[in-house]
């Protein structure tokens, strides 16, 4: 009897497959259900075709080895996984065990149920597709096997937008219930705290306007939406038609906080202060942006990501530590959490790209790290308001200090002014009459700055237009009988001590052109201008008077000394103009 080519084959696949079969060392299912690993000791395809169908695996059981790991680790990569095993239930009842795959944001896995090189049953689960009514977040599947049955499945994963890893665990219903609660009990404290410390420092933000406290709120922001999507909370809150988006902006939430942890600290340390450090965080925020711009554009970076939000948090661990060595306040906190932080996304970055040398449990210490940081910068931020607030009392006690002083100052030179009017009351002689008034009007020029600023809330800057104007009408009280009037036209505030001088200087000039610049009952008029121009202070004084007479104009102590404070404390230069009258431009840097 002859067999045809067709029936050949048909033998030849019989045979391997029952090899295969051979090979495999079936799982019991025992009572009550022990929790067991299934990669182990299973037959394991690693594909580099993403388009092979579960027919074209079946017809070739050559491709299968047998694995000895209890864990997939490939990493980020384009291959994909096929694991065959069988479950073997030797007891007299129906045993209804679980497999949970532990890595919730796998693209797709495939879970076929064989019977004689065919299949016969299909579960399939996956990032990129709508949940189930489970509500779990981890994936798994209700398997059902009868009495004294055993049944063969094969498990299919792939995934392109996260890394390819898992653990196959089987297990009782009531222990996959237990697990998934204390996981879930655990992510939802995590999230509750992170939440928790967004809002509050969102209200401290509202109240206190400080940008810093908005950069700490975009890094928490970004960080709980990295981890959620990668634990698949945001699953459960987004639309099925947003599922596939969210699976590939990891690098988005990723980048998201880096820069923001860049901010953050920039703006929180003054590292600006510091150029080879603001260097370092420019470059490593240009890097991020260009990371962006590739991600979305062409190629999707999340190893890179991956990498580089790790070698931020090193990058500002050294900085936190040369920012410390040079007594910058809060840099140990920054130190301290930022190292938490690393050693969180350490474990979670080896354990994506396959390099596990630590306990799954220990990936719980990336939410406990980014708790313990979070609440740390959270206690650092609050003592900066108490800090703020400190100085916000010492400043405004200061003020008030300071007003009072500007108030005895004033009374003090009244009190100069009345005792020398006392004491040269009786002088008949008229030239040191005029002598006394210039010196009196002297005083009065810095006795007014003093009452001005007593009177006004600011006390670094001094109104000009209202100073000079009420040493103005002082003078001209000194000289009612002329008919001179003034044109005064101030655009510039002044620190008090340039106010000072120019008020000395207003009144030398202003006192002279009175004296000498109009004959007698001729009616005349004095212009003084305040302006800025091109980055320098221009105060100028002018009258309409008979002009510049060196025979009739002291050019002795009052010109000397109007020299000698635009010199030595304006740092400017004085111009004295002989047109139409006399006019003097003054000169300085703002």
């Amino acid at each position: 009897m002859y067999l045809s080519a067709s029936g050949i084959l048909l033998r030849v696949w019989l045979y391997l497959s029952f090899v295969t079969l051979l090979s495999l060392q079936a799982i019991t299912l025992g009572s009550p259900l022990q929790t067991q690993d299934i990669l182990k000791g299973s037959q394991v395809h690693i594909s580099d075709e993403s388009n092979r169908s579960v027919k074209e695996v079946l017809s070739d059981p050559s491709l299968f080895s047998s694995y000895e790991q209890e864990k997939v680790e490939l990493g980020y990569t384009d291959q994909e996984i096929w694991t065959m095993f069988i479950l073997e239930n030797n007891s007299s009842d129906t045993s209804h065990p679980i497999i949970e795959i532990d890595n919730p944001i796998l693209d797709y896995v495939h879970l076929y149920e064989i019977e004689d090189g065919r299949v016969v049953d299909h579960h399939l689960q996956g990032a990129l597709l709508p949940l189930g009514p489970h509500g779990q977040l981890n994936f798994h599947f209700d398997l059902t096997v009868e009495a004294n049955m055993t049944k063969q499945y094969l498990l299919h994963a792939s995934s392109k937008s996260s890394a390819l890893y898992f653990h196959a665990t089987l297990m009782s219903h009531h222990d996959f219930i237990d697990k998934e609660l204390l996981h879930q009990l655990a992510l939802t404290l995590f999230f509750g705290l992170i939440i928790g410390l967004i809002i509050y420092n969102f209200f401290i933000y509202f109240f206190t306007k400080e940008v810093t406290y908005l950069y700490y709120i975009g890094y928490q922001l970004f960080t709980i939406l990295a981890y959620a999507s990668y634990t698949k909370i945001i699953n459960h809150l987004l639309r099925p038609m947003m599922l596939q988006s969210d699976a590939y902006l990891g690098v988005f939430y990723l980048m998201g906080s880096v820069l923001f942890m860049l901010l953050f600290t920039r703006a929180f340390l003054h590292a600006e202060r510091f150029p080879w450090i603001d260097l370092g965080m420019k470059v490593i925020a240009l890097l991020a942006i260009i990371n962006l711009a590739v991600s979305y554009s062409c190629c999707y970076l999340m190893d890179a990501s991956s990498m580089l939000i790790m070698f931020t948090s090193g990058y500002l661990i050294i900085s936190s530590l040369y920012l410390m060595s040079q007594k910058v306040p809060h840099a140990l906190y920054f130190v301290v959490g930022w190292s938490t932080a690393l050693t969180g996304l350490l474990m979670l970055g080896l354990h994506q790209v396959g390099l596990t040398p630590f306990p799954d449990s220990l990936l719980y210490l990336y939410p406990a790290g980014v708790a313990f940081e979070a609440i740390l910068f959270s206690i650092m931020l609050a003592r900066r308001i108490n800090h703020v607030k400190a100085l916000a009392t010492a400043l405004a006690t200061q003020k008030v200090l300071t007003r009072e002083l500007h108030h005895r100052v004033k009374n003090n030179m009244q009190l100069i002014i009345s005792l020398y009017r006392l004491k040269f009351a009786d002088v008949k002689n008229k030239a040191i009459k005029e002598r006394l008034k210039e010196s009196e009007n002297n005083i009065i020029a810095m006795s007014t700055i003093h009452q001005i600023l007593f009177e006004q809330k600011e006390l670094e800057k001094l109104d000009t237009q209202t100073y000079f104007q009420r040493l103005l009408d002082a003078m001209r009280s000194s000289f009612a009988e002329k008919q001179i009037s003034t044109t005064l036209n101030c655009s510039v505030s002044l620190t008090p001590d340039q106010a000072i001088h120019c008020g000395i200087i207003l009144n030398e000039v202003v006192t002279n052109s009175i004296k000498h610049a109009f004959d007698e009952g001729v009616a005349g008029e004095i212009t003084i201008a305040l302006y800025e121009k091109e980055s320098h202070i221009i105060f100028e004084m002018a009258d309409n008077g008979k002009g510049y007479d060196k025979s009739t104009i002291d050019e002795g102590f009052g010109l000397m000394m109007l020299q000698a404070l635009v010199r030595d404390n304006l740092h400017g230069t004085v111009e004295v103009v002989d047109q139409k009258g006399t006019a003097y431009r003054i000169t300085w840097k703002q």
